[in-house]
Order: C-alpha cells, then structure tokens, then sequence
C-alpha cells in the first residue's frame, strides 16, 4: 500500500512537472536550442561585377526568451552562395593581355548575436556578427620582375567580414518555426552581398 501511493505521488509529481515545462515552453516558443535550413537570393558586389545566385545554409543556435519577452541569442551558420563569374582583367592588370579570370565560392559561414522582441508566436530580431567566405580562383596570370605575364595554378583565398540583419520569426507548431530575413554583409574592401531568404528552424 506504502508502495503504490509512494508510486501514484511520484507519478504525479513527473505528470504535473512535464505540463509545468510543457506550459512554459508553449509560452516561450523562442526559448532552447533549435537548427534549421534556409536559402534565398544572393547578391554578389565585388571588383567590377555584379552577381546574381542562390544562397542555402543550415544553421544551429540557442536562445533565452524573458518574462517581458525579450529574446537573446547565438547562432553559427554554414552554406554557400554558388557565386561564380569571370573577373575582368582590363584595368585592374593592364600589363595582362588576358579577358578574365573565373572565381567562385566554395562556402561561407557566420557567428552572430541577436536581440529580438516576441508578440505571442510572433518574433521580429536584429542580428550581428562575423563572416567569412572562401573563394578558388581557378586560373590565374601573374607578371614577374621584367613585366612579362605568366601563367600561375588555381589558389583560394578567405574574406572575413560583418554581417548585419532582421529577421521575421512566426512559431507554427511548438517545435517549428518558419523565418523570413534579410543580411547585408560587408568585407570592407569593396566586396558586399545582399542577401534576402526564408526557412525553417526546429526546436530540440
């Protein structure tokens, strides 16, 4: 007898203890760990071209979402721009009698920090950080000593820069989220991308 009532207190403990976390995290639908996928338009502005392409990541972070609904966060992400064009030549190397060289991306990544305000299942944050972008080139025609071009292996090279952006975040089940954002990043080089996109995000 001792033995079930010790069992049917227990179990009530746990049962009211998991609708207790259950009632919070419905009320907090921004709060915990989440990872998600997203993809979207990228715009490319780098030395004399302009480049169109599709960007897709996935993404992985945490966040904290206060009594006043205020919400704090960390997020990495990991993608691609599949930006790839030719470089015209013709004024940056005029001693190259060469059309172009071809670089693209091989991927990019980001670390930001967010702040945002909830409104029920509703989210709107800004958001900060760092990026990086890694290039190949695939040819490239150098000029030695005597001003003579020659003809060099494909190489890579890494831009790091920041990334500033806002982002819309709308909760449609307890565990899935569906986001609409925007980031302008800059290498401050004169190298910038403009990225609108959309996805999802799921909550552990």
């Amino acid at each position: 007898m001792i033995k079930l009532r010790t069992f049917l207190v227990a179990t009530t403990a746990i049962a009211t203890a998991t609708l207790t976390l259950s009632a919070q995290d419905k009320d907090k639908p921004f709060e915990g760990w989440y990872g998600g996928i997203e993809g979207g338009f990228d715009r490319t502005e780098a030395f004399t071209i302009d480049d169109n392409s599709f960007y897709y990541g996935l993404n992985l972070g945490y966040r904290r979402q206060t009594e006043r609904n205020w919400v704090w966060g960390l997020e990495a992400s990991f993608g691609d721009t599949n930006f790839n064009d030719d470089i015209p030549l013709g004024g940056v190397v005029p001693q190259i009698d060469a059309p172009s060289i071809d670089i693209s991306s091989d991927f990019q990544w980001s670390a930001s920090l967010s702040v945002g305000k909830a409104f029920d299942d509703n989210l709107i944050s800004l958001r900060f950080g760092t990026i990086g972008t890694q290039f190949s080139v695939s040819d490239r025609l150098l000029v030695n000593s005597g001003g003579e071009p020659f003809a060099a292996g494909p190489s890579n090279f890494h831009e790091q820069g920041y990334l500033a952006g806002i982002q819309y975040e709308r909760a449609i089940t307890d565990r899935i989220n569906f986001k609409l954002g925007f980031d302008y990043i800059d290498y401050g080089n004169g190298l910038e991308q403009y990225q609108p996109k959309a996805g999802i995000n799921i909550k552990f």
